[in-house]
């Protein structure tokens, strides 16, 4: 019998996953659970014409790109976002001081 790398459990001869904790016992075999990016790879640069999607469509351009954009470029993402949030919030106040006219 041999220990599971992850938690130690006893592991029958032949088995491929532990029955403690689902971990592959085979390091050399890729498992279906083994991530396939690359997480030392920086993140890809996005194009600032980004910036038109909130500026056209407000808050919810503001919220579809930064679901696009968060994995790619965070810093973009959410100033996409808070431009989307501002635009809509002058746009409430303008409406408001207006009278909804």
């Amino acid at each position: 019998m041999s220990l599971c790398p992850t938690c130690g459990s006893e592991l029958p001869d032949g088995s491929t996953y532990c029955a403690s904790c689902g971990h592959g016992t085979n390091p050399k075999k890729e498992s279906w659970d083994t991530p396939r990016r690359d997480y030392g790879k920086s993140p890809r640069k996005r194009s600032a014409w980004w910036y038109i999607v909130p500026i056209l469509f407000s808050l919810l351009g503001g919220i579809v790109s930064f679901f696009i954009l968060r994995n790619d470029d965070p810093k973009l993402a959410k100033n996409c976002l808070i431009i989307g949030a501002s635009l809509s919030g002058i746009a409430l106040l303008i409406m408001i001081a207006t009278g909804f006219s």
